[in-house]
């Protein structure tokens, strides 16, 4: 399953011509008005960084565990066939609030057409 993946990504990054690769992810409040902005460099694991253990004794998902700090990067539910990496947020990420503005549809096509 790590090899899959990673060969996803090295494969993805060739395609799009990506050197650096990082991990950046915007949330937001249901509001639509606070944000919380993360971004660090993509980690690529070594098996042997990592152990892999069933979440619990019905097997209804696996945990890939970073053996550095004990921390689940990775998450596995077979049942859907989802895999996923996690991430730790710390209280340090760029956080900012706006005022969202309503834009008539003639005004969005005005801002494509500009050059910048």
């Amino acid at each position: 399953m790590l090899k899959h993946w990673q060969d996803k990504v090295e494969e993805d990054a060739l395609i799009q011509k990506v050197n650096d690769k990082r991990v950046c992810i915007l949330i937001k409040s249901v509001d639509n008005r606070r944000f919380a902005y993360f971004e660090e460099e993509l980690a690529i694991y070594k098996s042997k960084e990592l152990i892999w253990k069933w979440t619990d004794a019905t097997k209804t998902g696996l945990q890939g565990i970073r053996k550095s700090d004990n921390f689940c990067v990775y998450r596995w539910y077979p049942n859907q066939k989802q895999f996923f990496e996690r991430f730790k947020f710390d209280t340090g990420n760029f956080i900012f609030e706006i005022e969202p503005k309503r834009i008539g549809l003639n005004e969005i096509i005005d801002l494509l057409n500009q050059k910048i």
